[in-house]
């Protein structure tokens, strides 16, 4: 085992030999610049959007609340905010932006996101004083019915569509960037017509965001990862047909950089 003296004789002579070079290390943090923060959601969502009520439904991400309220409440002024399902859950953030902090949660609902987790983000005050807002709803807000019944897939499109992201749009402030509904491989995942309604909800959406006043950008990858049959390609998926693979997570985490970037956010 070296000594003391050893350790310390060793990293002089790593410091010594760094500041012979020509060129000088920097820090990444030191050439960019930070985004400037601002209020991303005015006012506060209702407690119980309609038609559904929140008073029976299970809150089983405690452990992923706690950890993200102290993340927040910790992250840095003008951080660009990532709030989504598994696939942000899964996202390499850095690699669509070096201020990202993500907030995802697999399997839940655009439904529940906005009513328990965007009013939870006061916790952190994260999303009043962020750079920019990314979001992504997922597949599940078609096909999840975990916690409220079990509408057709036509009322589960039209009620993210039109209603959530209505209100969104009346809230929202600041930079967004939207990422429209990923298509998936409806063999794999077993589910018959889901990319038909996700490009309903996804045209919603759009038309619903349409009246904010916020400054918005949408990413549409759709036809970068898509079949000659509009099905989520096998490479491009982790094999459940749903979940984005290292290839097409970097196509949309390049769509992601890109719209924030047409924002002034780096």
């Amino acid at each position: 085992m070296a000594t003391k003296e050893e350790i310390i004789g060793l990293a002089n002579s790593i410091i010594d030999a760094t500041n012979a070079l020509s060129v000088q290390p920097t820090s990444p943090a030191a050439t960019l610049t930070w985004p400037t923060p601002t209020d991303c959601l005015a006012g506060t969502p209702p407690a119980a959007p309609w038609p559904y009520d929140l008073a029976s439904d299970p809150d089983a991400h405690s452990v992923d609340l706690t950890y993200y309220d102290r993340m927040h409440a910790a992250a840095r002024d003008g951080s660009v905010l990532f709030i989504g399902h598994s696939q942000i859950q899964q996202m390499d953030t850095a690699s669509a932006s070096p201020f990202g902090v993500a907030m995802g949660y697999g399997g839940e609902t655009f439904r529940r996101l906005m009513v328990k987790r965007l009013n939870r983000l006061g916790s952190g005050n994260l999303i009043h004083r962020a750079g920019a807002v990314v979001l992504l709803s997922g597949v599940c807000d078609i096909g999840s019915t975990t916690y409220y019944g079990a509408p057709s897939t036509h009322q589960a499109a039209d009620t993210v569509a039109n209603l959530m992201y209505r209100q969104l749009a009346g809230w929202a402030t600041g930079k967004w960037v939207i990422v429209k509904c990923l298509p998936i491989d409806e063999f794999s995942a077993s589910a018959p017509g889901y990319n038909a309604e996700i490009d309903r909800m996804n045209a919603g959406i759009v038309a619903a965001m349409a009246a904010t006043t916020a400054n918005v950008r949408f990413v549409d990858i759709k036809s970068q990862v898509i079949d000659s049959d509009g099905n989520l390609r096998d490479d491009c998926h982790i094999g459940d047909g749903v979940h984005l693979s290292k290839l097409s997570q970097a196509i949309l985490t390049a769509g992601i950089s890109a719209a924030l970037q047409s924002l002034g956010v780096q």
